[in-house]
């Protein structure tokens, strides 16, 4: 399936997800997929027959559009290595059709992270699909993206801001400007960065203005919200403010809040740490806020008091707070079903199996290398894991699966060492197929399995800081020990 370059992760982990959106019509196939999805959700086998049915029929056509929905009906019931499949078919049953071009420009992104190789894959998709001289379809722009993404990760902005120009939808044209800002970022390019992130933003402007609809507003808001982000990383305070009120005056309500990290946040940086600080401890109790707020509430308290004196005592009472408030949404949260079976092998070659670790409290990490927010948790599980490393009867497992390259066990083993994790990890892929086994639709995704071989919390996605995490863990460990 295509990159989809349109999930971008804020500079600090802020989301507006709850942006009003004006709700559609659902299509026929689209309230047939609710359909489905519910049926996969309750189990029930003789409905999950009819299912398998459908797709049987729709994979009988000679229309490619048929196999797209069987796709989209494989995934709706949590069968993606099903839906694999029926890709592969479409592939080649229609070789000039929508899935063959999927799979052509799936090669460039699958090719090895450097200039030369990203050319010749693009080259090579260009090749076998001429891009036509109207209505081109928006992969071509998906690659052209891939390779200014590319020169962004060698820290080359000439090349990048070439490659950039080449993109001909404007709309997608900002997304890519606002991803690889955030590339040069990393790589201390500050005036590279901010560029692109405002160049990003106009074009979002742009494309509002030229088509004024509530998804529309909903990306300039986005935005707004990582340019000001943006300013705040590299200390353009006052800027930032500029652009985050601005976001500020057009939402209401709840949405308001959900922008409160990344407004007190700048609000601290230009010296409103009064201000700032009943929105950092709202944050910290709840157990929400980044670790970008657990630094920043100091220097507010301090702007608040005129001194740190206190301070301890201070936190200690909201870290209180946070661990009752994280007990009671936890508390909420306990299931109790039996955990799939598996076997899969580790980095050197081990074979580990669920069956054998059995009387033992198992934390299951599905992850893969190319995913934002599993490596943004990774800190805090490495800290859990030290706080567990020495307790017999707790045993964490990191699952690396859907990886995008044919042979990711070299990549997998770098990282891992680049960073210095102590982590065991475990390596699924389209033969094993565990990730399917556990129903998952999105990484990272962990579960919690008590020592009778049921899982009893189901975590999926991550946000907060790396305190709140480990104390999270931590909890539904205790609560679940036989």
């Amino acid at each position: 399936m295509f990159k989809k370059l349109f999930a971008l992760s804020f500079l600090l982990s802020i989301s507006l997800v709850g942006l009003a959106q004006t709700q559609k019509p659902l299509s026929k196939e689209d309230s047939l997929l609710k359909v489905y999805r519910k049926i996969a959700d309750t189990g029930d086998a003789i409905e999950l027959k009819k299912v398998d049915t459908e797709i049987a029929r729709l994979l009988k056509s000679s229309e490619e559009k048929d196999f797209t929905f069987a796709i989209r009906v494989a995934y709706s019931i949590k069968q993606s290595s099903l839906a694999d499949s029926i890709n592969k078919l479409a592939v080649q049953k229609f070789p000039t059709g929508k899935a063959a071009l999927n799979a052509a420009y799936n090669l460039v992104i699958q090719a090895p992270q450097e200039v030369k190789a990203k050319l010749e894959a693009y080259k090579t998709f260009l090749k076998k699909f001429p891009e036509p001289a109207e209505k081109a379809d928006i992969v071509y722009d998906y690659a052209r993206s891939e390779i200014a993404s590319t020169y962004a990760k060698a820290g080359d902005a000439v090349n990048n801001a070439l490659w950039l120009s080449k993109i001909k939808t404007q709309s997608y044209r900002g997304v890519a400007q606002t991803s690889n800002s955030q590339m040069f970022l990393q790589k201390g390019d500050f005036v590279t960065a901010e560029k692109l992130a405002f160049e990003g933003l106009q074009n979002a402007k742009a494309s509002l203005e030229n088509n004024p609809n509530p998804n529309a507003k909903n990306d300039y808001y986005y935005y707004l919200q990582n340019y000001a982000g943006l300013l705040y990383k590299i200390k353009k305070y006052d800027e930032a403010l500029k652009y985050i009120n601005e976001l500020r005056s057009n939402l209401e309500g709840n949405k308001v809040n959900q922008t409160n990290e990344i407004y007190a946040l700048i609000l601290t940086g230009t010296g409103k740490g009064k201000e700032a600080l009943p929105m950092l401890a709202e944050l910290v109790k709840t157990g929400k806020g980044s670790n970008e707020v657990a630094v920043a509430i100091k220097e507010a308290y301090i702007q608040t008091n005129g001194k740190s004196d206190g301070f301890e005592k201070y936190l200690s009472s909201l870290h209180t707070d946070m661990k009752k408030s994280i007990q009671a949404k936890l508390a909420k949260e306990l299931i109790s079903q039996p955990a799939p079976a598996f076997s899969l092998v580790d980095l050197d070659g081990n074979k580990v199996s669920l069956a054998e670790l059995k009387g033992k409290v198992v934390i299951l990490d599905f992850w893969a290398t190319w995913c934002g927010p599993c490596k943004k948790s990774f800190p805090a599980m490495q800290k859990a894991l030290d706080k567990y490393k020495s307790d017999p009867n707790v045993r964490f497992l990191f699952i690396d699966t859907w990886e995008r390259i044919p042979e990711p066990k070299k990549a997998v083993q770098a990282f891992i060492t680049d960073n210095k994790y102590t982590f065991s990890v475990l390596l699924d892929d389209k033969n094993t197929k565990v990730v399917d086994k556990f129903g998952i639709v999105g990484i990272p995704t962990k579960f919690i399995i008590d020592g009778k071989g049921n899982i009893r919390y189901k975590l999926i996605g991550f946000e907060g800081s790396d305190e709140a995490a480990v104390e999270e863990i931590s909890y539904m460990i205790e609560s679940v020990r036989l």
